[in-house]
């Protein structure tokens, strides 16, 4: 199952209200259990009486950087790849917005995902709260490689590489249909 992209500006609320139909990346790192900021109760609840999201420092930041470190640093360390914005894509209830894709010859070959924080060795290997969150974004898109970029301390860059795996993704599947199941109930 092909999945259709959406055209919607990230951060916007039709996009918050796009993304209250259905398991995002973010919140397929809850159901599975990974996440250091929510768990699979914490999405059921909050898709049944929503919340407003007050973004942390390393979030602001995150987005303040995003466009630099995407296009300016990524871009200029990768010219094998045209490096353009992100979009949103959806399969039924299964919903992933990118920070970024990477095109060779007009195709879209990987996704990139900007983050920032505080701990390097913390990316060794990528923690799990962000592996699930691209593996999930694979699992909608069809892409089949992830390209993590991100800035330690404000000044130290650092880029890994994630693969499609599809037995961690088949568990994710499962894992967040049944929560979805519970919230359409």
């Amino acid at each position: 199952m092909n999945a259709t992209m959406i055209r919607l500006k990230q951060g916007t609320q039709e996009w918050l209200d796009w993304r209250r139909n259905g398991i995002t990346a973010t919140e397929a790192s809850c159901c599975m259990g990974v996440s250091k900021w929510g768990t699979a109760l914490s999405v059921y609840n909050d898709k049944l009486d929503p919340k407003e999201h007050t973004p942390s420092e390393y979030e602001e930041w995150g987005t303040l950087l995003e466009d630099t470190i995407k296009f300016k640093k990524f871009g200029k360390e990768h010219p094998e790849f045209e490096v353009v914005q992100g979009e949103c894509y959806e399969r039924e209830w299964r919903k992933c917005s990118l920070d970024g894709e990477l095109r060779k010859d007009g195709k879209t070959v990987a996704i990139l995902e900007i983050k920032t924080g505080s701990d390097e060795s913390a990316w060794d290997p990528v923690p799990q709260y962000y592996y699930a969150q691209v593996q999930w974004q694979m699992h909608v898109t069809g892409i089949n490689r992830a390209y993590f970029a991100v800035l330690i301390h404000g000044h130290h860059y650092l880029e890994r590489v994630v693969e499609y795996d599809p037995i961690y993704c088949q568990k994710l599947e499962e894992v967040c249909a049944r929560v979805w199941e519970c919230i359409c109930k």
